[in-house]
């Protein structure tokens, strides 16, 4: 009963109730005393304790600094030995840096669309977007520059985009590619409607390939010179299988290494875009000076018209409307720093130069007088397309001029008088050559000061070894002194542009 009588008691039952119960205790009174308080000291005991813990942690709690607690998603923080202004010790919180959130852009996204219904037409560009198989053929065997064959990435286009997109870089950079592609499709049939009357008639697809590097750029077929090339003549080179869609338009480029689409210049991408949409609307002529081979041959322009085009979309911002861009051609641009330079200078040609200026004379001047001439057909063209009805007109006269007299290459090459130059000379007169010239000088007068800058004016002049502080004509730096330092500047800017989250080339 006494080992039942204590787990009874540890258990919390009153005192003078136990004695009661137990009979023998009763009849002993001095064991009932020294039994009771051996049981209050036994409680007293444990309370001393209980209270001592208590005390104990209210302590220690609030000393701060001294104290270890244990945190849930990592080890104690300890202190770190550093005294704050006031001398108590502090713990240094550990600054978690905050993850760099990936800038969304929505390449090509359409004017009103939203966000979510741009997202759902790239998920499906991009589920469709597909790695060559193995050992298919249908769609070109590509080499690598150590002559290894690789696969590309290729997306087969949708309604709306007749394009086939491909590159060697990966699936996100193709499907970016063919959304902005339909884009560039978009904006310069707006163009072409405005300037020409000419709305898109795209009625064949065209296959837009974009290597990484430049060497497997040459080994497949691109210029060692050349920045990109467009052709209309793919289907003379056995290159691809029966069944596939782009047989005869084919836009070839590479990105030097960049594997970021927001960080890859797109400048030669819109001027071989530029070449496509005016071949596509001059279309076929029959070849009957070349028997033997394609039974057509593309309509060919005059290279400085053609040209003209081409860098006059150069730095087309697609974001912007057809009016903005207009009014920009000679607010933009890495030839404008030289037009205002060799303006009204021995450097400048007049437009009787180009008008009669062979394919084969334009590619066979020095390099320099050859950039200079993309500058000026550039600005023939942009003053032919921002000068309003006027300039216009010019404009739609050339194109009509071409797709009937054109076909002929041969004889453009030839500069032959039969179906050549002299139908040209029947449609434009002197007098209108020279009304077309004076509203061109007076426009590149106007719109080129000497005086003036545009985005990057320092940077396109400096890495084609130009000095931009000489404005009144064009200097090249001279002393090796000059020229070491100039290429260290631009070595540098292009790192700084690589490395920058805000250099976004659109």
């Amino acid at each position: 009963m006494a080992v039942g009588t204590s787990c009874a008691s540890a258990r919390g039952m009153p005192i003078p109730e136990l004695v009661r119960q137990d009979t023998a205790l009763q009849t002993r009174p001095h064991l009932v005393r020294s039994h009771i308080m051996f049981r209050l000291t036994r409680i007293r005991f444990l309370h001393v304790v209980i209270y001592s813990l208590l005390i104990g942690f209210l302590w220690i709690s609030p000393m701060g600094p001294q104290a270890a607690p244990v945190r849930a998603d990592g080890p104690p923080v300890v202190f770190d030995g550093k005294d704050d202004k006031d001398g108590k010790d502090r713990r240094k919180k550990k600054k978690r840096k905050k993850k760099s959130k990936k800038k969304v852009i929505r390449w090509g996204q359409r004017p009103g669309e939203s966000n979510a219904t741009y997202d759902k037409r790239y998920s499906r560009v991009f589920k469709r977007t597909k790695r060559d198989k193995r050992n298919d053929f249908e769609g070109g065997r590509f080499r690598g520059a150590d002559g290894q064959p690789f696969r590309m990435y290729t997306y087969m286009g949708h309604p709306g985009c007749p394009f086939v997109c491909r590159t060697d870089i990966d699936k996100e950079f193709t499907a970016n590619l063919a959304m902005y592609m339909e884009a560039v499709h978009r904006e310069y049939s707006h163009v072409w409607k405005i300037a020409a009357q000419q709305p898109s008639t795209f009625k064949e697809k065209v296959e837009v390939i974009v290597y990484a590097d430049r060497m497997v750029y040459i080994a497949n077929g691109g210029s060692a010179g050349s920045g990109g090339f467009f052709t209309a003549f793919a289907n003379e080179r056995p290159d691809r299988g029966a069944s596939w869609p782009a047989r005869r338009y084919r836009l070839v480029q590479f990105t030097d290494e960049i594997r970021d689409f927001a960080k890859w210049p797109k400048g030669t991408l819109k001027h071989e875009c530029g070449h496509m949409e005016l071949q596509v609307r001059l279309g076929f002529t029959s070849s009957a000076y070349n028997p033997g081979r394609a039974k057509f041959k593309a309509i060919w322009a005059p290279i400085w018209w053609n040209e003209g085009i081409a860098t006059t979309f150069e730095n087309w911002d697609i974001e912007k409307t057809v009016e903005h861009n207009f009014a920009e051609i000679p607010k933009r641009g890495r030839y404008a720093p030289f037009i205002r330079r060799i303006y009204d200078t021995d450097d400048w040609k007049d437009l009787e130069y180009y008008w009669e200026l062979s394919s084969r004379g334009w590619h066979s001047e020095p390099s320099l007088r050859v950039y200079l001439n993309y500058a000026q057909a550039s600005t023939i063209v942009g003053y032919m397309m921002s000068e309003g009805h006027k300039g216009r007109r010019h404009f739609r006269r050339m194109f009509d001029l071409i797709r009937r007299v054109g076909g002929n290459r041969q004889q453009w090459i030839n500069q032959t008088e039969v179906g050549g130059l002299q139908a040209w000379r029947d449609a434009f007169p002197e007098e209108e050559l020279d009304e077309i010239e004076k509203g061109w000088m007076k426009w590149v007068a106007e719109n080129y000061p000497r005086d003036g800058t545009v985005p990057d004016e320092e940077f396109n002049l400096r890495r084609s070894g130009v000095d931009p502080s000489i404005k009144d004509r064009l200097t090249f730096f001279d002393t090796k002194a000059e020229r070491d330092e100039n290429t260290e500047w631009v070595e540098k800017e292009k790192v700084r542009r690589r490395k920058s989250k805000d250099e976004i080339e659109r």
